[in-house]
């Protein structure tokens, strides 16, 4: 039976998360993926964890963690919300 825990897959790499998710698949529901896993390999990462039976909790935050922002690549302009289940996006007002 799965869990309705949230995995945070806070690793800067696949090749770390790859194990986790191995060995969660099928006793865990929810994974999230951050900024810095996002930024380095796009949508298409966040449709692979899918595929792996994951609900996708995608938490871009780009306004209260500056060191998450730091981390991530500054060019990145594709940030859409693909096979995800639960966005998280902060506002802030100016």
């Amino acid at each position: 039976m799965s869990t309705d825990l949230i995995l945070a897959l806070d690793v800067p790499t696949r090749e770390e998360a790859a194990p986790l998710l191995r060995q969660l698949r099928g006793s865990l529901k929810w994974v999230k993926i951050g900024l810095q896993i996002f930024t380095a390999y796009g949508p298409d990462y966040v449709r692979a964890v899918a595929d792996e039976g994951f609900n996708v909790f995608l938490d871009l935050k780009l306004h209260d963690i500056p060191n998450t922002v730091a981390k991530a690549h500054p060019d990145d302009r594709e940030n859409q919300f693909i096979s995800t289940s639960m966005p998280s996006i902060r506002l802030s007002k100016f």
